[in-house]
C-alpha cells in the first residue's frame, strides 16, 4: 500500500506571480484551469471531503502543503520529494500548516494504492462499532492504515449528533403534551436547541 503519483510537478512550469499562490501551485501540477479563488477554499474543501491529511506529506511524492498564515486566504506550497516551493522558490520547511491534500485546485494529483480504501463514512462507522480502539491507540491504528484521525473523528462525531426534528415535528409534539407548558416549555425547548418563538408559532398555526 501506498501513495501513487498522479499529476507529476515540474518546478520549471510553477508560476511566480505573488499573491496567486493557488495558480503558482497548480501549474506545476499542469492544471491549466482553476476551481477555487483561493488556497483556503481549496483546503477547506478538502477537509470536507477527507483529502487534507495532517503531518508530514509521505516520501516520494510531491503535493500540496496548506499554510497557517495571517492572510484570510491562507497559502499553499508544494512538497516535492521532502523539498518545499513557495511561488516557484525553494524554501525552509514550514513550522506550522494545516495539512496536505491529495488534490491542488480541484484536481487529484495523488492517488492510494494497494488495498481498496474505505470512504471516511465506513471508517466512522467501524469506529463506533469499536474496531479500531479508543484514545491514543484509535489514533495510531487509522495513522498506520493510511486515515487521517481527525478527518474521521470529525465524521465520527457528526453520526453521533442527534439529527434535530422539523420544527412542524416539534409543535404537534407540543400539542400533544410532550414539552410542557409556560416557562418549563420554552426552557425545554431551548436546552434542546430549538427556538421558542418558532416553535410555539407553529403550534399556534396548527390550532
Amino acid at each position: 500500500m501506498s501513495w501513487k503519483q498522479v499529476k507529476n510537478f515540474n518546478l520549471s512550469k510553477m508560476g511566480t506571480r505573488k499573491g496567486w499562490c493557488l495558480m503558482n501551485a497548480r501549474r506545476g501540477f499542469g492544471i491549466s484551469t482553476g476551481k477555487f479563488a483561493s488556497a483556503k477554499a481549496d483546503m477547506e474543501s478538502q477537509r470536507k471531503n477527507g483529502t487534507l491529511h495532517q503531518g508530514n506529506p509521505p516520501a516520494g511524492i510531491s503535493v500540496p502543503v496548506y499554510l497557517d498564515t495571517s492572510s484570510p486566504y491562507e497559502h499553499v506550497v508544494v512538497c516535492s520529494n521532502g523539498n518545499y516551493y513557495s511561488d516557484g522558490v525553494l524554501i525552509n520547511k514550514p513550522r506550522a500548516s494545516f495539512g496536505w491534500g491529495e488534490l491542488c485546485d480541484g484536481v487529484r494529483v495523488v492517488q492510494w494504492v494497494g488495498d481498496t480504501r474505505k470512504s471516511v463514512e465506513e471508517i466512522a462507522k467501524e469506529v463506533i462499532a469499536g474496531k479500531w480502539g479508543n484514545g491514543s491507540a484509535r489514533q495510531k491504528n487509522l495513522t498506520k492504515a493510511g486515515y487521517d484521525f481527525h478527518t474521521v473523528q470529525n465524521y465520527v462525531n457528526k453520526l453521533l449528533t442527534p439529527k434535530k426534528k422539523s420544527v412542524n415535528q416539534i409543535a404537534k409534539e407540543v400539542i400533544q403534551g410532550k414539552w410542557g407548558n409556560g416557562y418549563a416549555r420554552k426552557k425545554a425547548l431551548e436546552k434542546a436547541g430549538y427556538n421558542y418563538n418558532e416553535v410555539q408559532s407553529a403550534v399556534n398555526r396548527m390550532m
